[in-house]
């Protein structure tokens, strides 16, 4: 009878640090998504907007983010997104690489375990039409 009820004891005991862990996982997946969906938000002049965002986004979850060490980069890009590499014959891409990097630190019964999120997308900034030389040529004459 003992040995049923150290049994069921540490069975409890596995399956609520099992939940826990799980809402940990749940809620770094979200911030993720999250995070994944501001980066369509991110141009020149909305970093600060983001970040305040993305801190907002992380408290909501149970998370404490440092506004600080939040990177968002906007950089010029040669790739071209999925689509682009079939019509880049006769259209020129202007894109950008967003990218948004941080670490937090969740609890999980009062040890820290250190996360880390990295998104990046290609965005598309502007396009134009290629002329073609040959195009050129007869619009001149």
């Amino acid at each position: 009878m003992r040995a049923l009820v150290i049994t069921v004891l540490i069975l409890f005991l596995v399956g609520f640090v099992a939940v826990k862990a799980g809402g940990v996982f749940v809620n770094h997946n979200e911030l993720r998504q999250r995070v994944f969906d501001r980066l369509d938000m991110v141009d020149e002049t909305s970093v600060a907007m983001v970040r305040e965002q993305v801190v907002a986004d992380a408290k909501k979850l149970g998370f404490e983010v440092n506004p600080q060490h939040i990177l968002i980069g906007y950089d010029p890009t040669q790739e071209l997104g999925g689509i682009q590499g079939l019509v880049s014959g006769v259209a020129e891409f202007e894109n950008r690489r967003v990218t948004i990097a941080f670490d937090y630190t969740a609890r999980l019964f009062g040890f820290p375990l250190r996360q880390e999120i990295n998104v990046t997308k290609i965005k598309q900034v502007r396009v134009r039409q290629r002329v073609r030389p040959d195009v050129e040529q007869m619009l001149k004459n």
